[in-house]
C-alpha cells in the first residue's frame, strides 16, 4: 500500500506501490490545477466538448455521461492540454506518467512480454460487474489491486474498456 494522496479540490486517492512505482488507484477528480487555476467544465453530450477537445490552448473537463454522480468511481474526462499543461493537474508532487513509466509497469507485471498484452490489463482491472459490463472484464484477476474501472474508451462507452493519458503520447490502454 502507498501513502495516498489529496489533490487541491480535498479529493483523496489511495495509492499502491507496484515495483518501484506508486500509483493512485483511482481516476482524477480535480477542477482546479496543482497551483489553484480552474480548469473549465464542458458539457459532453451538448456537443461543447467535442468541437473544442482540439482547443490547445484552453484546459477543458467533463464528467463522464455529463453525470456528477458518476465522479467516484469513473473520475473526470480531461483534453491533452489540461493533462499536459505546466500547472500539472495531478496532486502536488505528482505528475502524469510518461510512456516509459507505463512500460515500466507492464514490464513489472508481466516481464515475459513488456509491450500491450492481455495479462497485465487482466492483472490491473476490477473483477466483476460493479463498474464492467458482464463479459467485458472476464479475464480480470485484479492480481496488481491497482482495480482498473470500467470507464469507457472516450468517456462514452462504460463498462467496455480503460484509458489512461500519458505525458508523451495519447491515451494507453491494456
Amino acid at each position: 500500500m502507498g501513502n495516498g494522496v489529496t489533490d487541491i479540490d480535498g479529493n483523496t486517492y489511495t495509492s499502491i506501490i507496484l515495483g518501484t512505482q506508486e500509483w493512485m488507484q483511482q481516476n482524477l477528480r480535480t477542477t482546479r490545477f496543482a497551483n489553484g487555476d480552474p480548469i473549465n467544465n464542458l458539457t459532453y453530450f451538448s456537443g461543447e466538448w467535442s468541437s473544442n477537445i482540439a482547443d490547445t490552448t484552453t484546459s477543458q473537463w467533463c464528467w463522464y455521461r455529463d453525470s456528477s454522480a458518476l465522479d467516484v468511481p469513473y473520475g473526470k474526462y480531461y483534453s491533452w492540454y489540461t493533462v499536459t499543461d505546466s500547472r500539472n493537474a495531478c496532486p502536488a508532487g505528482w505528475h502524469l506518467p510518461s510512456i516509459t513509466e507505463w512500460g515500466t509497469l507492464r514490464t513489472y507485471l508481466n516481464p515475459n512480454q513488456p509491450q500491450y498484452d492481455t495479462i497485465s490489463g487482466d492483472m490491473m482491472t476490477e473483477i466483476g460487474s460493479a463498474h464492467w459490463v458482464a463479459g467485458y472484464n472476464a479475464t480480470a484477476t485484479n492480481l496488481s489491486g491497482f482495480t482498473a474501472v470500467g470507464s469507457g474508451l472516450g468517456g462514452v462507452v462504460f463498462g467496455t474498456g480503460a484509458e489512461w493519458w500519458s505525458s508523451t503520447t495519447g491515451p494507453i490502454n491494456f
